[in-house]
């Protein structure tokens, strides 16, 4: 026995839209948790490390982002996809992490990286997917005593993140 469910619109009890699907089938939902800070942990120029990264909110829609803390609150579990990058300084060694309530996610998220004195200062960047609870509070954390760099008006050094599932 197959049966057919059509609809155009998926609401809640209190009539909230939760996802629309148009007449080519596209489906959109309205509420994603999404998040995007950047800078280094102030919002002023200078070296850093041993510390978070984003203190400055450039897009959070459900107010889950604290920048005092540069830490941002799972709402829903899921699977999200998380991106971060930051700039490294020239001649020195730094890793990123993305941690998990304070515990480092070598397993998922980790990466160390040497600059050359003859190369210059370099960006580095990952792109992940990580399952987390509701409650979870996650951050990206920069090693190394002054390796990493802001400019204060940061386009260096960001993170953000949305749940895909």
């Amino acid at each position: 026995m197959s049966s057919t469910l059509r609809v155009n619109e998926l609401q809640n009890l209190n009539g909230t839209t939760g996802m629309t699907i148009d007449t080519s089938g596209h489906v959109s939902r309205s509420v994603i948790p999404r998040w995007k800070a950047r800078n280094g942990p102030v919002l002023t120029a200078g070296y850093f490390g041993n510390t978070t990264i984003g203190s400055r909110v450039v897009h959070d829609p459900f107010n889950n982002y604290d920048t005092s803390t540069r830490k941002y609150t799972v709402p829903v579990t899921g699977v999200y996809l998380i991106f971060y990058q930051a700039l490294i300084y020239a001649s020195t060694t730094g890793s990123l992490f993305i941690r998990i309530n304070g515990a480092n996610n070598t397993s998922n998220s980790g990466y160390t990286y040497t600059e050359g004195a003859n190369v210059g200062n370099t960006t580095v960047g990952r792109t992940t997917y990580q399952d987390l609870t509701a409650g979870d509070e996650i951050d990206i954390y920069a090693t190394g005593a002054n390796a990493w760099y802001s400019n204060g008006d940061d386009m260096y050094n960001w993170w953000g993140g949305y749940l895909i599932g």
